[in-house]
């Protein structure tokens, strides 16, 4: 990271928001910002004297004030963003995180009310309320937050910014807990979400096999401009698609705030929490006729011999599940390379006929000269 930092500045005038660096700083600024973070005197001393670029720091009044003076991490990232009312930085900004919840059982709007805090808003370079995450502080798009510095202030006020919070993420322990390392003890699931993964695939299994029963019946009722066999298809992969998410959801919910993998899924950092700890769910493959592998009979409908993956990463995979894990991965990677191969060729075959060719157009008539 110190190698992308000096890249960056060395010249302020082509600064533009580093991707992959700000990785490092979703989940950090996501636990920063947490509506339960709070530093004492010390402690908040300690972050600000890192801040060597800024030689005068702006104290903000105490969030509480008794038995024990402390200060909110909104308090301090507002410190991290302006340290003083010198610093040319002025930001009016509305985000929706991921974790922002729109509405609530009575349809009313929630915005700075959201109780996961999701709802990111800053008025006079002041963070009233939210939590930070991949959305505000951007993915090198042009709406997260040093977007808006480097566009509305100057490049030297974005550079500055993340300098200072790469200093406050790179050297405070308790930060640097998470840094996107997990353990067994985070992705091992609790028993609530092993009982609640068995009774969801329970009820996806037995829809699928009252759909089959139908179908060999002849009883199954049909979607309109779909055969027998193609809304068998289509039902069963309904039932199977976003299983992993649901599986996920239940995780998400039944965890401790403080486990990586939950920090890395409401940040925006990552989101295959499912696949490693519920299932790997449907994948598209494709495989000999009328059957994907030969180890199922021919034209069999079960889950499993339509791709279906009921095991994660921390279960351990069969030996079919894991080939046809690896079939998919290889069919998604051959289509990727082989699209952006033919795209390629385009532009080399259309860049040659422009230079090669000067075409003078007398109304539907073309003519071409070398």
């Amino acid at each position: 990271m110190k190698a992308s930092m000096s890249d960056f500045f060395k010249n302020l005038d082509d600064f533009t928001t580093p991707r992959e660096m700000l990785k490092d700083f979703y989940m950090s600024s996501f636990v920063m910002t947490r509506k339960d973070n709070f530093y004492d005197r010390s402690a908040l001393f300690s972050c600000l004297c890192l801040l060597d670029d800024a030689d005068l720091v702006d104290l903000p009044t105490p969030a509480i004030v008794k038995p024990v003076e402390l200060w909110s991490g909104k308090q301090l990232f507002n410190i991290l963003l302006r340290p003083h009312a010198n610093v040319k930085v002025c930001v009016d900004l509305t985000v929706e995180e991921k974790i922002y919840t729109k509405v609530d059982e009575e349809k009313r709007e929630l915005k700075t009310l959201c109780p996961n805090d999701g709802f990111v808003y800053f008025r006079n370079s002041e963070l009233i309320s939210g939590q930070f995450g991949k959305v505000t502080l951007g993915n090198g798009n042009t709406e997260g937050l040093l977007s808006l510095i480097l566009r509305e202030c100057e490049a030297e006020a974005a550079a500055s910014c993340l300098n200072r919070l790469a200093k406050v993420r790179c050297r405070q322990p308790w930060i640097l807990d998470f840094n996107g390392a997990t353990g067994m003890n985070d992705i091992t699931p609790n028993e609530m979400v092993i009982k609640k993964k068995e009774e969801i695939l329970s009820e996806a299994y037995r829809k699928c096999d009252e759909y089959i029963e139908a179908f060999n019946k002849g009883k199954l009722e049909l979607i309109p401009g779909c055969d027998a066999a193609q809304t068998l298809e289509t039902r069963i992969t309904q039932v199977l698609n976003g299983l992993s998410d649901v599986i996920r959801k239940v995780f998400l919910q039944t965890t401790h705030w403080r486990n990586i993998l939950l920090v890395m899924s409401q940040c925006g950092w990552k989101n295959s929490t499912g696949e490693m700890i519920g299932c790997l769910g449907l994948q598209s493959v494709d495989g000999f006729e009328d059957r994907i592998l030969p180890h199922f009979p021919k034209n069999a409908q079960t889950p499993a011999a339509r791709g279906f993956v009921a095991n994660s990463f921390f279960s351990g995979l069969t030996c079919t599940e894991f080939f046809l894990h690896c079939q998919a991965n290889r069919v998604g990677l051959l289509d990727g390379n082989v699209l952006a191969l033919n795209l390629n060729k385009l532009r080399v075959i259309y860049s040659e006929l422009t230079t090669s060719f000067n075409y003078i157009n007398y109304g539907d008539q073309i003519i071409y000269s070398e």
